[in-house]
């Protein structure tokens, strides 16, 4: 049975008294008004959706982001029951002009971690365990990490040049979510002391304690939160003096999250930059390659033994619906995957399609085995055991090109220039593409178009005459 104070109303952060608007009218949203309903704790001003237009006749008035600003109110308390579009709404938020300060999400509360007895904390990490705790606040980094699973694989090479400057640092991550696939990504550095879920205050909480705080948020946008200048001796063998020149770096660049991220990649493109190098902010860092080491853990081998599986190739239909139902600009119609599974089936009856994804995903008739909602470490194995890997720019692109196997990558609003592998098989069609970021909202089609022009112009057979050259090279 689920525990009722899972998704409780964040009453700790909130004072009472306070006017809120709630964001999202959705079943959580609904919770948490019915919480204050009941206890009279705060006064509700509106609810806000992108969908306002769904919610006719309801007991308090739901409006679209953009009529924030007309309203009167201390603070939005965010209503997600999953991490995956808080990034979006936090852009949102920002370019609606609402600040840091007045932004209040809780996500999943970990209730089942606690505990009568001390040392139990909040995200099951005892409190001793803080690599600050342990190894002294001077050598201390916390590093919040937002994005994509695609993203925070990026993000390593980042975390590692870090590393390389400063080899006697201690690293805790925060997070929210995915916190199982960062332990399967650092298993193998061992000054990644902890992942921490961050459940909306923990990373904020624990800032003073640690010689500096950062967050690296997708690969557009850093920022160095707190910094322990009192520790500054103006050498970079420290790391209070790397951060400091970090910070520098950040300002001069001015970005934030209230501006849209396509501002970041192409100034990154224009200096000859990717995804990677774009890292090395200014030279602060060497990063000249876009090569991450992706650990295959070994408790999952025998999984992957025990699947029995031929000769294969995967297959991944993107990342699917946002939180308000609409489809992410860069999705491939499915229709167009099961067309494209149909004649490579022609052309090679004996190679076996494996679909890869989410538990949600929709299985693909055409593929000859779903393996959907399994751990990242045994759908690692299986990625690294593939033939090819065929998918959207996205997170098991960047797992799979790590760990050596080749992908049929389908660009579209996703610049191919910043975001592609030269080794991989890269696709795009038609003269419309590479519009991703030009919102804050950045799943959004910059022509607003419901199924963007850049996606249905990669037709099924366009995909099958690229690969079928790699494909035929291996059947030789």
């Amino acid at each position: 049975m689920e525990s009722p104070y899972r998704y409780l109303f964040p009453f700790e952060r909130i004072p009472y008294g306070a006017k809120i608007v709630i964001y999202g009218a959705g079943r959580l949203g609904q919770e948490y008004l019915q919480q204050l309903h009941i206890t009279k704790y705060c006064h509700v001003v509106a609810m806000i959706d992108r969908n306002a237009e769904k919610y006719q006749g309801t007991v308090i008035n739901v409006y679209k982001p953009c009529y924030l600003c007309e309203l009167e109110f201390d603070y939005v308390v965010v209503a997600l029951r999953v991490s995956i579009a808080l990034n979006e709404v936090l852009r949102v938020l920002h370019a609606e002009g609402v600040s840091e300060d007045r932004i209040v999400y809780v996500l999943e509360r970990d209730v089942q971690n606690f505990s009568l007895f001390r040392e139990q904390s909040v995200s099951g990490i005892s409190p001793r365990d803080l690599s600050y705790v342990r190894f002294g606040k001077s050598c201390s980094l916390a590093v919040m990490m937002l994005g994509g699973l695609g993203d925070l694989v990026v993000q390593k090479k980042f975390v590692l040049e870090i590393v390389k400057k400063i080899p006697q640092i201690h690293i805790d991550v925060y997070s929210v979510g995915k916190i199982s696939f960062l332990r399967e990504l650092y298993f193998d550095c061992q000054v990644v002391e902890n992942i921490i879920d961050d459940l909306g205050f923990r990373y904020k909480q624990e800032w003073n304690n640690y010689a500096a705080c950062m967050t690296i948020n997708g690969t557009s946008f850093i920022s160095v939160d707190y910094l322990d200048e009192r520790k500054l001796c103006g050498e970079l063998n420290t790391l209070q003096d790397l951060m400091y020149q970090l910070r520098q770096y950040a300002q001069a660049e001015a970005l934030s999250l209230t501006i849209p991220a396509v501002v970041s990649f192409l100034r990154s493109m224009k200096r000859g930059l990717n995804c990677y190098t774009v890292f090395s902010c200014g030279g602060l860092f060497d990063i000249k390659d876009k090569v991450v080491n992706v650990p295959l853990q070994h408790v999952y081998k025998e999984q992957f033994k025990n699947l029995d599986l031929n000769r294969y190739v995967t297959v991944n239909i993107g990342n699917g619906d946002c939180a308000d139902t609409k489809k992410v600009s860069k999705t491939w119609p499915t229709n167009c995957y099961e067309r494209l599974l149909v004649l490579f089936k022609t052309q090679y009856p004996d190679i076996d399609i494996i679909q890869l994804g989410d538990a949600s995903a929709r299985p693909l008739d055409n593929a000859d085995l779903h393996i959907l909602g399994q751990p990242l470490g045994l759908v690692e194995h299986i990625l690294a055991n593939a033939i090819l890997h065929v998918d959207i720019e996205g997170g098991l692109v960047h797992l799979a090109t790590q760990l050596g196997t080749k992908c049929a990558v389908l660009f579209g609003p996703t610049p191919m220039e910043y975001y592609g592998y030269e080794q991989n098989i890269n696709i795009s069609a038609g003269n419309c593409h590479g519009c991703y970021g030009c919102y804050v909202d950045v799943n959004r089609c910059a022509r607003g178009l419901v199924e963007p022009e850049c996606m249905l112009a990669i037709t099924p057979e366009l995909v099958m005459s690229k690969i079928a050259g790699y494909m035929s090279s291996l059947c030789e």
